[in-house]
């Protein structure tokens, strides 16, 4: 099919509507707000990885106390195993 008119439409049309969109998006953002004195967070979905974050590690140590289990310290690629008769 064939168009039979074309609209005289300028060549940078485009570049103005992509700006208009952003500063469009930019207007409607709005910066993030502290959920509790001394947040670390400085956006909603670190503050979302932060509390999460938190509670397995609160989890793990309620594990730990009813179990009656230390902590072991983690070996690593670069800490070597204790010899035997050491």
């Amino acid at each position: 099919m064939r168009l039979l008119y074309r609209l005289p439409l300028p060549r940078h049309i485009g570049i103005v509507v992509l700006l208009v969109a952003g500063m469009l998006s930019a207007a409607a953002q709005t910066p993030y707000q502290p959920k509790f004195k001394g947040d670390p967070a400085r956006s909603e979905s670190e503050a979302n990885a932060l509390g999460y974050m938190r509670t397995v590690i609160r989890a793990q140590q309620q594990y730990n106390k009813k179990n009656d289990n230390t902590p072991q310290p983690s070996r690593t690629w670069f800490t070597p195993a204790p010899l035997p008769g050491a």
